[in-house]
Protein backbone atom coordinates (compact mmCIF):
# COMPACT_ATOMS: atom_id res chain seq x y z
CA UNK A 1 0.00 0.00 0.00
CA UNK A 2 1.63 3.25 -1.25
CA UNK A 3 0.53 6.74 0.92
CA UNK A 4 -1.57 8.80 -1.57
CA UNK A 5 -0.42 12.28 -2.16
CA UNK A 6 -1.98 15.10 -1.13
CA UNK A 7 -4.13 17.23 -3.90
CA UNK A 8 -2.59 20.85 -4.42
CA UNK A 9 -4.91 23.45 -3.21
CA UNK A 10 -5.41 26.37 -4.76
CA UNK A 11 -4.53 29.44 -1.97
CA UNK A 12 -6.75 32.28 -2.57
CA UNK A 13 -4.72 35.68 -3.74
CA UNK A 14 -5.16 38.90 -1.35
CA UNK A 15 -6.80 41.21 -3.67
CA UNK A 16 -6.07 44.96 -3.16
CA UNK A 17 -9.04 47.04 -2.66
CA UNK A 18 -9.70 50.65 -1.57
CA UNK A 19 -11.87 49.49 1.80
CA UNK A 20 -11.09 51.27 4.77
CA UNK A 21 -9.16 49.14 7.96
CA UNK A 22 -11.43 46.36 9.36
CA UNK A 23 -11.62 48.60 12.95
CA UNK A 24 -13.52 51.15 11.16
CA UNK A 25 -17.21 50.66 10.67
CA UNK A 26 -18.55 51.76 7.34
CA UNK A 27 -22.51 51.05 7.62
CA UNK A 28 -25.17 53.10 8.46
CA UNK A 29 -25.39 54.08 12.32
CA UNK A 30 -27.46 51.48 14.46
CA UNK A 31 -27.37 50.37 17.45
CA UNK A 32 -24.37 48.39 16.91
CA UNK A 33 -22.43 50.53 13.74
CA UNK A 34 -21.71 53.93 14.25
CA UNK A 35 -19.30 55.19 10.75
CA UNK A 36 -15.98 56.01 11.42
CA UNK A 37 -15.74 54.72 15.12
CA UNK A 38 -13.80 51.79 15.65
CA UNK A 39 -15.57 48.41 16.49
CA UNK A 40 -14.67 48.27 20.03
CA UNK A 41 -16.18 51.87 20.75
CA UNK A 42 -19.57 51.10 22.09
CA UNK A 43 -22.68 53.30 20.69
CA UNK A 44 -24.27 55.37 23.00
CA UNK A 45 -27.22 56.64 21.49
CA UNK A 46 -28.33 60.42 22.32
CA UNK A 47 -31.13 60.60 23.95
CA UNK A 48 -33.61 62.99 24.07
CA UNK A 49 -33.29 66.10 26.88
CA UNK A 50 -35.67 65.39 29.66
CA UNK A 51 -38.52 68.30 29.12
CA UNK A 52 -40.66 67.29 31.89
CA UNK A 53 -40.21 66.02 35.78
CA UNK A 54 -41.27 62.45 36.12
CA UNK A 55 -42.31 61.05 39.13
CA UNK A 56 -40.66 56.76 39.13
CA UNK A 57 -42.62 54.57 41.80
CA UNK A 58 -41.33 51.01 42.93
CA UNK A 59 -42.33 49.03 45.45
CA UNK A 60 -42.73 45.02 46.13
CA UNK A 61 -44.93 43.29 49.10
CA UNK A 62 -44.37 40.07 50.03
CA UNK A 63 -46.65 37.67 52.62
CA UNK A 64 -45.38 34.40 54.11
CA UNK A 65 -47.24 32.30 55.94
CA UNK A 66 -46.45 28.29 56.88
CA UNK A 67 -49.48 27.44 55.75
CA UNK A 68 -49.83 28.51 52.28
CA UNK A 69 -46.83 29.80 49.54
CA UNK A 70 -46.03 33.26 49.22
CA UNK A 71 -47.28 35.51 47.51
CA UNK A 72 -46.17 38.69 46.10
CA UNK A 73 -47.63 41.89 44.33
CA UNK A 74 -44.85 44.63 42.56
CA UNK A 75 -46.09 48.28 42.04
CA UNK A 76 -44.14 49.98 39.30
CA UNK A 77 -44.96 52.57 37.43
CA UNK A 78 -44.11 56.30 36.16
CA UNK A 79 -46.20 59.44 35.61
CA UNK A 80 -45.17 62.49 33.91
CA UNK A 81 -45.32 66.01 36.27
CA UNK A 82 -46.34 69.13 34.59
CA UNK A 83 -44.20 70.97 37.35
CA UNK A 84 -40.80 71.75 37.61
CA UNK A 85 -41.31 72.67 41.35
CA UNK A 86 -38.92 71.00 43.87
CA UNK A 87 -40.58 68.47 46.02
CA UNK A 88 -41.21 69.13 49.12
CA UNK A 89 -39.47 66.97 51.52
CA UNK A 90 -38.91 67.55 55.24
CA UNK A 91 -37.52 65.18 57.77
CA UNK A 92 -37.14 65.27 62.30
CA UNK A 93 -41.34 66.24 62.61
CA UNK A 94 -43.24 66.11 65.22
CA UNK A 95 -46.80 64.75 65.64
CA UNK A 96 -48.35 64.62 69.00
CA UNK A 97 -52.11 63.23 70.18
CA UNK A 98 -54.17 65.80 68.34
CA UNK A 99 -55.23 66.02 64.87
CA UNK A 100 -53.39 68.19 62.97
CA UNK A 101 -52.83 69.35 59.24
CA UNK A 102 -49.95 69.10 57.14
CA UNK A 103 -47.45 71.67 56.40
CA UNK A 104 -47.17 71.48 52.56
CA UNK A 105 -44.58 73.81 52.00
CA UNK A 106 -44.55 75.84 48.43
CA UNK A 107 -46.49 72.89 47.24
CA UNK A 108 -50.01 74.45 46.32
CA UNK A 109 -52.92 72.89 44.58
CA UNK A 110 -52.68 69.37 43.22
CA UNK A 111 -50.48 66.95 44.62
CA UNK A 112 -48.80 64.04 42.54
CA UNK A 113 -47.90 61.83 45.45
CA UNK A 114 -47.37 62.18 49.08
CA UNK A 115 -45.39 59.89 51.44
CA UNK A 116 -45.41 60.12 55.52
CA UNK A 117 -42.81 58.09 56.60
CA UNK A 118 -43.26 57.00 60.62
CA UNK A 119 -39.19 57.27 62.01
CA UNK A 120 -40.04 55.66 65.35
CA UNK A 121 -38.21 52.05 65.81
CA UNK A 122 -34.92 53.17 64.31
CA UNK A 123 -32.69 52.38 67.30
CA UNK A 124 -29.25 53.42 65.37
CA UNK A 125 -27.11 54.55 68.90
CA UNK A 126 -27.81 51.46 71.09
CA UNK A 127 -29.25 47.72 71.26
CA UNK A 128 -32.78 48.55 72.45
CA UNK A 129 -34.28 46.84 75.36
CA UNK A 130 -37.67 44.63 75.54
CA UNK A 131 -39.17 47.72 77.03
CA UNK A 132 -37.58 50.49 73.62
CA UNK A 133 -38.92 48.42 71.30
CA UNK A 134 -42.26 48.06 72.60
CA UNK A 135 -42.33 51.83 73.27
CA UNK A 136 -41.25 52.20 69.44
CA UNK A 137 -44.89 49.68 68.94
CA UNK A 138 -46.94 52.25 70.19
CA UNK A 139 -45.95 55.25 68.60
CA UNK A 140 -48.41 54.53 65.30
CA UNK A 141 -49.45 57.13 63.09
CA UNK A 142 -52.95 57.95 62.23
CA UNK A 143 -54.01 59.87 59.36
CA UNK A 144 -57.68 60.83 58.17
CA UNK A 145 -59.67 63.47 56.34
CA UNK A 146 -61.17 66.38 57.87
CA UNK A 147 -64.76 66.66 56.74
CA UNK A 148 -67.80 69.46 58.06
CA UNK A 149 -65.27 69.65 61.27
CA UNK A 150 -64.77 66.32 61.92
CA UNK A 151 -61.96 63.99 60.89
CA UNK A 152 -62.24 60.97 59.74
CA UNK A 153 -59.36 58.08 59.76
CA UNK A 154 -58.37 56.14 56.66
CA UNK A 155 -55.23 55.09 57.36
CA UNK A 156 -52.37 53.61 60.40
CA UNK A 157 -48.45 54.03 60.05
CA UNK A 158 -46.60 51.58 62.20
CA UNK A 159 -42.94 52.47 63.14
CA UNK A 160 -40.61 52.30 60.48
CA UNK A 161 -43.13 52.09 57.79
CA UNK A 162 -44.29 54.67 55.26
CA UNK A 163 -47.80 55.25 53.31
CA UNK A 164 -47.71 56.55 50.11
CA UNK A 165 -51.28 58.50 48.54
CA UNK A 166 -52.37 60.85 46.17
CA UNK A 167 -54.57 62.70 47.57
CA UNK A 168 -57.12 64.72 46.12
CA UNK A 169 -56.87 67.47 48.49
CA UNK A 170 -53.84 68.21 50.42
CA UNK A 171 -55.67 70.92 52.74
CA UNK A 172 -58.06 68.31 54.22
CA UNK A 173 -55.66 65.91 55.39
CA UNK A 174 -54.94 65.73 59.04
CA UNK A 175 -52.58 62.93 61.05
CA UNK A 176 -51.99 62.21 64.83
CA UNK A 177 -49.96 59.87 67.11
CA UNK A 178 -51.61 57.21 68.97
CA UNK A 179 -49.48 57.48 71.74
CA UNK A 180 -47.57 60.55 73.50
CA UNK A 181 -45.56 62.60 70.31
CA UNK A 182 -44.18 60.72 67.31
CA UNK A 183 -41.22 61.45 64.72
CA UNK A 184 -41.90 61.46 61.31
CA UNK A 185 -41.00 62.91 57.48
CA UNK A 186 -42.88 64.00 54.76
CA UNK A 187 -42.11 63.96 50.96
CA UNK A 188 -44.92 65.94 48.90
CA UNK A 189 -44.29 65.42 45.17
CA UNK A 190 -45.93 68.81 42.94
CA UNK A 191 -48.44 67.36 40.04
Amino acid sequence: MTPKEPKPVAMPTRQKTTTPPPDVQTKEPTAEFTPGVPRHVPYTPKLAPVNKSRLTFLRTVYYTSPDTDATSLESRYFRQIESNEQPYQRGRLIVGEEWMALDPGWITGEVSLLVIKNEEGQFTQSIPTDEMKKEAESKVIEMGVESESKVIPFGKICAGEDLPVAPIDLATLRIRSRSGKTRYRVSIYPA
